[in-house]
């Protein structure tokens, strides 16, 4: 009976230290997992306040396309066809930079 009890106690003790390693082995594992996921979120951020950045140059630059150039053009004459195409360019990138703008909130 005693060696019985004897061997019941090391196999408990075996299977106890399998469990801590394996355990350990685990908080590895998720302590990377954590780390990897930060990591990301940080490049996401990053990624995102490079975009709004981005997305405020362009409406930077199209405003100042339309407006500083447009009233330069307007004192001089026969520009007119110039002054539509600059326009026109200036409105589609608007609405490309708006049909983006919408299909990223979308996605939020």
């Amino acid at each position: 009976m005693a060696s019985a009890v004897v061997v019941l106690l090391i196999a408990l003790a075996a299977g106890s230290t399998a469990a801590a390693v394996r355990i350990a082995g685990e908080q590895v594992l998720t302590r990377k997992e954590r780390s990897s996921a930060i990591a990301a979120r940080d490049r996401a951020d990053r990624s995102a306040t490079a975009a709004r950045e981005h997305f405020s140059l362009a409406l930077n630059t199209l405003n100042n396309m339309v407006y500083d150039v447009q009233n330069q053009l307007v004192e001089r004459p026969g520009n007119l066809e110039l002054r539509r195409r600059i326009l026109e360019s200036a409105r589609s990138g608007l609405e490309r930079i708006s049909a983006q703008r919408r299909g990223d909130t979308q996605h939020r």
